[in-house]
């Protein structure tokens, strides 16, 4: 992305948890550039942050913002300055605000802080405020460090009588702020918490399954099934294993991409079991094309035996009538 000429090199100091705002904010020119200007169209990576500048300065300040919503939160001690544990800055944020300057005014002293767009609910802050009538000014800066016309409104901050929200509300481990949407403890710990639960319930699940198959299989009259056939039926389950495990990539990459962390876990399963189905079939392929292999069918299961040892492959009617179908022109032209 192409930055103004005049931009400057912004660095937060954040303090605290994952989430603080930045008390210590510092800017200027570039490293090495005593100028107020960049060349125009040159790359710079100073500090490892690669971008490009634009043809021109940026002299114009960003809107002011509207619709904004501020809420705060101290946690509630014995004290005339209480840590706030919670604040809120919803609002519309023109396109080229990178920075956001917050002033709260306790009728005492005035508390300056700086956040970003995309971090608009912070927990624990790292600033302290005496409880009551708060007027909060905020102002959106841009990458030039042109500031809008502040927006002032008055919030009420509440005591959460000596609970910490962050704890509660928020959760312990890692905070993730995309846009508005703010998730507390839905990172990568919660993934790590998910997996030992969900593959838990696989196993008793697969047990489970397993051994109600097994029964039914017992209770169910052989047919016998011809190698042909039963060749085609395990072909067929194969060409359907490859195009779900291709979906299902496609979907848990689509889930990962908006950071849905744990539905990615869950679908990353499916196209791990069709690819096992589908080595299952190689198996078997290979086991009919020895000499002693026989090929018979239990309710909606193909067993193909070689000698003591024995795959199964589950196909449905209409997988056998297909291959039934697919065989028998073969079948009958070799007769011919």
């Amino acid at each position: 992305m192409n930055v103004p000429r005049n931009t400057k090199l912004w660095v937060l100091d954040h303090t605290g948890a994952p989430g603080s705002a930045a008390t210590n904010l510092t800017s200027g020119p570039l490293p090495n550039e005593p100028s107020a200007s960049l060349a125009p169209n040159t790359e710079y990576s100073p500090d490892g942050t690669r971008f490009t500048t634009g043809a021109d300065v940026d002299e114009t300040p960003p809107a002011m913002p509207a619709n904004v919503t501020a809420s705060i939160i101290v946690m509630a001690q014995p004290a005339e300055y209480m840590p706030v544990d919670a604040v809120t800055l919803w609002g519309d944020y023109d396109d080229d605000t990178a920075l956001i300057k917050v002033d709260l005014w306790d009728g005492q002293r005035e508390t300056t802080f700086y956040t970003t767009p995309n971090r608009l609910y912070l927990c624990a802050p790292g600033v302290s405020i005496r409880p009551g009538t708060i007027r909060v000014t905020i102002r959106a800066i841009d990458l030039a460090g042109n500031e809008s016309p502040p927006v002032t409104t008055s919030v009420e901050a509440t005591a959460s009588a000596g609970v910490s929200v962050t704890t509660e509300d928020c959760g312990e481990g890692p905070r993730q702020y995309t846009g508005r949407h703010f998730r507390c403890g839905t990172g990568d710990l919660a993934v790590l918490l998910l997996i030992p639960i969900v593959a838990i319930g696989l196993l008793i699940g697969l047990i489970v399954v397993r051994l109600l198959r097994n029964a039914k299989i017992r209770r169910t009259p052989p047919v016998d099934v011809g190698l042909l056939v039963a060749e085609a039926v395990v072909r067929t389950i194969m060409r359907r294993d490859l195009v779900a495990s291709a979906l299902g990539l496609i979907a848990t990459g689509v889930a990962l991409t908006f950071e849905a962390r744990g539905l990615g876990f869950v679908l990353g399963l499916f196209p791990l079991i069709s690819l096992s189905s589908w080595g299952s079939c190689r198996v078997a392929l290979n086991r009919l094309a020895r000499q002693d292999a026989s090929a018979e069918r239990r309710d909606s299961w193909l067993i193909i035996r070689d000698r003591s040892e024995e795959s199964r492959i589950r196909a449905n009617e209409r997988v056998f009538r297909a291959a039934v179908r697919a065989v028998l022109p073969a079948a009958s032209v070799e007769r011919d």
